[in-house]
């Protein structure tokens, strides 16, 4: 499991920030003898949950689950003061101010990349988030195994919990659970390893309960035992895949197939999914077709569900990059975002133009179709 915590450093993405902060809260929060000092202490206290959350925004939903926790305490509720309450408030300042600032520049509360996964026509629960934990079974499944064990046994570990703990313990706990269950009801899109960060919290107040139990506790700390569990991490450690996989590899290749394209055929491009490595790469204008990176004009596109030619058109692009999820035979209907769910409002179009371009990486093929073959590679 620490190897799974490790492994969630290499993906690059924000979580690398956010798990520590996580802890470091929880940790924090633990410590009732400081940050109920003063408002001072408090200040530092809110400053971090506001790092936390400003480091990935759902994490808003442990803090809100910690909250919670602490005020149904009925010893911790009376210990709280105003002073406590000032001091958490000013050091959540800064998250208020980044609201207002996306409001301000970009007329949208909260960042669009999120926005654009979140276009369901309902609020129904929806499965991409739950299936995560079994599509990449066991790394990902057995990290899971300990928290519903760890929520099982608590009701037996809490007598030998502190006050705080009984507080916390439980909110931590159940943060994955509803964590996941708020993205099926917001999203339908598929989720990616660095969402399982919500995990890693919880494992660790699980580790916590099973080590505050007397019978678990004397077993973990047998020597035989302690022995036995270092030389499994070590070896899963030293066999542990750390190289860049296979696709993407193949991915940052059919990206450098495109920029050497682009080199030689310029005007605006447009593509959906694989598009992170292409726009960091292309020397053109690029319109990400999954809205993430777009604007609020863009998602109101995906939104009505206006036909992909006619966004295309809106933003002059003028080759689409597209990738077939079926060998391409000369004609193939397409609906971006490709990775949004059933749920989700689609731009569709069909595509029987003879391409200009066929990348085929890995197995993967990248069709480039020029939108518009009448205008000369200089026009605009």
């Amino acid at each position: 499991m620490t190897i799974y915590a490790l492994r969630l450093f290499f993906f690059g993405m924000e979580v690398t920030l956010t798990i520590p902060l996580a802890l470091g809260v929880i940790l924090a929060v633990q410590n009732t003898d400081f940050w109920l000092k003063g408002w001072k202490q408090s200040l530092l206290v809110g400053s971090l949950i506001c790092l936390m959350i400003l480091s990935r925004l759902d994490t808003a939903i442990l803090a809100g689950l910690i909250a919670f926790g602490v005020l149904l305490h009925p010893l911790l509720r009376t210990l709280i003061r105003r002073p406590q309450l000032v001091g958490i408030s000013l050091g959540l300042l800064p998250l208020l101010v980044y609201l207002l600032l996306n409001q301000h520049f970009f007329h949208v509360w909260l960042p669009i990349s999120g926005m654009a996964k979140q276009l369901k026509f309902n609020h129904y629960p929806t499965s991409p988030p739950w299936h995560g934990l079994y599509l990449y079974i066991p790394s990902f499944f057995v990290v899971f195994l300990p928290i519903p064990i760890g929520i099982l046994l608590y009701p037996f570990a809490a007598k030998y919990l502190s006050e705080i703990q009984r507080a916390l313990d439980p909110a931590v706990l159940f943060f994955p659970l509803v964590y996941y269950f708020v993205l099926s009801c917001l999203s339908d899109w598929s989720i990616w390893p660095w969402y399982m960060y919500a995990l890693r919290p919880a494992v660790c107040i699980a580790f916590v309960i099973f080590c505050t139990l007397p019978p678990l506790a004397r077993f973990l700390q047998n020597t035989v035992v302690t022995t036995a569990m270092l030389a499994v991490f070590i070896v899963l450690l030293v066999n542990s895949r750390w190289r860049t996989t296979g696709t993407e590899s193949d991915i940052f290749m059919a990206a450098v197939e495109i920029q050497q394209f682009a080199l030689t055929h310029p005007g605006t491009y447009a593509m959906g999914d694989r598009t992170g490595r292409v726009g960091y790469l292309l020397n053109a204008p690029l319109i990400n077709l999954e809205g993430l990176v777009v604007d609020k004009t863009f998602l109101s596109y995906v939104k009505r569900q206006t036909p992909l030619r006619t966004v295309l058109d809106v933003y002059d692009v003028r080759y689409y990059i597209a990738i077939p999820s079926s060998p391409y035979n000369g004609c193939f209907k397409v609906a971006e975002p490709v990775q949004a769910g059933p749920e989700s409002p689609h731009m569709q179009g069909e595509f029987c133009d003879k391409p200009v371009a066929r990348l085929n990486i890995g197995g993967t093929e990248n069709v480039v179709f020029d939108l518009h073959p009448e205008r000369s590679y200089n026009s605009k």
